[in-house]
């Protein structure tokens, strides 16, 4: 399987500008030669960014998370504000809009059955429609500016490994470490 990033889709219709989307060609080469992202049919799978200006498809990577034998996509949206209409930050009131700039990361396990386009998105936007949606700790972190994949505590399964460029440090006792 091979993936490719399009942070720049706007869409379905255009009405998410920004977005970004993850295009998912499944194995069985040989693959065409060329492949026109703009025409329907040529992507086994279409992942779509939940909201506009999230520029999903900068940060993703494919990899075998759940030792099933098969490529899970993680996707990095660093621009993603986590949860809406929650209390997000843990102080007693709800967050209509998240935080912002909190990152997000999906990871949608391989092997599953998904109709494409496949929206990230959710209509409450409380929860994703990944397979496993995490979250970055407060505003401005940035998690998901990277994600990568290895062998950490070798024994022999992938660990996930996530960047947040914003973050700061363990007791906020770092500006942006």
């Amino acid at each position: 399987d091979f993936a490719i990033g399009a942070p720049g889709y706007a869409g379905t219709n255009n009405d998410r500008i920004g977005a970004g989307a993850v295009y998912v060609f499944y194995g069985n080469a040989p693959y065409d030669r060329t492949s026109d992202l703009g025409s329907t049919g040529t992507a086994n799978l279409i992942v779509l960014g939940p909201s506009a200006g999230n520029n999903v498809g900068i940060e993703f990577t494919l990899a075998d998370l759940n030792n099933d034998g098969t490529s899970d996509l993680i996707i990095g949206n660093p621009g993603g504000n986590g949860p809406l209409n929650v209390d997000a930050d843990g102080d007693g009131t709800v967050d209509p809009n998240g935080l912002s700039n909190r990152g997000e990361v999906y990871v949608l396990f391989g092997g599953r059955v998904r109709t494409s386009p496949f929206d990230l998105s959710r209509p409450d936007r409380s929860k994703s429609r990944a397979d496993l949606w995490i979250v970055g700790a407060e505003t401005g972190d940035r998690l998901g500016s990277s994600v990568a994949v290895g062998d950490i505590d070798g024994d022999n399964s992938a660990d996930l490994i996530l960047g947040a460029i914003g973050a700061d440090g363990a007791s906020n006792a770092r500006t942006n470490c």
